[in-house]
């Protein structure tokens, strides 16, 4: 609160322009998609922010089977970067967004009005009912216009195919999780994930410490050709199998990212847990542990400052799906938890609806819809099963890539691949193992997996 650099304005702009915006994103949307990378999920159309938090999970899992099988001298130990940008949206200067865009074939004419709405006026500051002089806008641009993301998506593209067409950086590869004397020779491995982004959340994949330097490299490249800003104070790095670097090469990462760039590190010995998107990422117990406490604190916070409120029957149940239960939907989508979480959550949901009802409902009646004679809670369980990963289990079980980016389908083909080298089609998969709850559990989907 004392710090003046993590205020933001609110910003008020006509609503002619607003609309006019608008019409100009919507023209853009329509060839987003083609031109920017599947590297980059933030506000594209059938892209969602799951899909590269899913990602993570995917790889996180891989590299620590991969550590289980391996021999520990043998094991090559990746590291994953989050990088943290300062102020991204505020620090796009007006000359490199002019010519970004250009270079990507927008036309002259819609390059010129958009540098004209966002750098060719000036804003006025309401302090305590007081209207500033005009001072003019010269780099930014408005968070919160309609158009705003997709033009830092086109100013960060640069950075981002520079890394992913580097031949410097190696990015990380799913590896074949067996023994390797039981390895086949028929596993060819996937093309190596360099970096993910959503919008200015960036995270890369890293082997050796020249990789980071050349990631340094042309961060430092791009920071003086856009002026962008990055924080590594605020960034995060960390071993995507979850252990100690103990190898030269990963101790050596490990150096250069805590004592050069004034990275925070997190592996299995830290006290607390890392948040990719919303998304907790945990290496062992303990840390999955102060997760939930934090989850179970919040869901009971919530309820003590509701339960005040004398509300009906309904209401009640109302609220919990709404304003309660809606603080894990984000995070169970791709986090497993615990059964024995789920029964606490749902015992302290039970008994927040029903206090002061007498006689109390009867349990299996709780989630039955208002239809049947029942309550219309949302069942925790069915809802991350049947309702939040669908997106990815349609897509697997159908064999239908429409349904999710190329890159998050391939990955999770891949993945399903690295167990079961013999794995090629749904129909194989369900001739196999029978159910698609066995799907869940093998992708980690299923609580009991932790």
């Amino acid at each position: 609160m004392t710090d003046l650099g993590n205020y933001r304005p609110i910003t008020l702009i006509a609503s002619d322009c607003k609309v006019f915006t608008r019409l100009l994103n919507s023209r853009v949307i329509q060839v987003a998609s083609d031109i920017i990378g599947p590297h980059q999920s933030g506000f594209l159309r059938g892209r969602y922010i799951g899909d590269h938090g899913m990602a993570l999970k995917v790889i996180v899992d891989n590299a620590r089977r991969e550590a289980r099988w391996n021999n520990p001298e043998e094991l090559v130990e990746y590291a994953g970067t989050m990088l943290d940008n300062a102020k991204a949206y505020d620090r796009v200067h007006p000359q490199y967004l002019s010519k970004v865009p250009m270079k990507f074939g927008f036309p002259k004419q819609f390059v010129q009005c958009v540098c004209n709405l966002f750098f060719n006026s000036s804003i006025c500051v309401n302090v305590n009912g007081y209207l500033t002089a005009p001072i003019e806008q010269r780099r930014g641009i408005r968070q919160g216009d309609s158009i705003s993301p997709m033009l830092f998506n086109l100013a960060i593209e640069p950075f981002l195919l520079s890394v992913t067409k580097s031949t410097t950086i190696s990015g990380y590869s799913l590896q074949q999780v067996r023994s390797i004397s039981k390895r086949t020779n028929s596993w060819v491995a996937a093309l190596p994930l360099k970096v993910l982004a959503y919008a200015d959340d960036v995270l890369t994949f890293v082997k050796y410490r020249a990789e980071l330097l050349d990631l340094e490299e042309r961060l430092k490249t791009y920071n003086m050709a856009s002026n962008s800003k990055i924080n590594y104070d605020k960034s995060v790095a960390f071993p995507l199998y979850g252990g100690k670097m103990t190898s030269q090469t990963g101790s050596l990462i490990q150096e250069h990212a805590t004592n050069n760039l004034n990275i925070k590190w997190y592996d299995s010995t830290s006290t607390g847990f890392i948040k990719y998107l919303g998304y907790p990422i945990w290496f062992c117990s303990q840390e999955r542990d102060v997760y939930i406490a934090k989850l179970l604190g919040n869901i009971t916070t919530a309820i003590e400052r509701f339960a005040a409120r004398q509300v009906s029957l309904y209401s009640r149940e109302n609220i919990a799906n709404t304003m309660i239960l809606s603080k894990l939907w984000h995070a169970i989508r791709i986090v497993p938890l615990p059964k024995d979480v789920v029964k606490k959550i749902t015992s302290v949901i039970y008994q927040y609806v029903i206090s002061g009802m007498y006689p109390p409902l009867k349990g299996n009646s709780f989630f039955l819809p208002r239809i049947q004679g029942g309550l219309g809670l949302i069942d925790i369980r069915a809802q991350q099963q049947h309702v939040l990963q669908f997106r990815y289990l349609k897509a697997l079980l159908t064999e239908n890539s429409n349904n999710i980016p190329g890159l998050i389908y391939r990955l999770l083909v891949d993945y399903l691949k690295t167990l079961w080298p013999n794995w090629c089609s749904h129909r194989t998969w369900m001739c196999s193992f029978g159910n698609i709850d066995v799907l869940m559990s093998t992708l980690m989907f299923s609580f009991e997996k932790v």
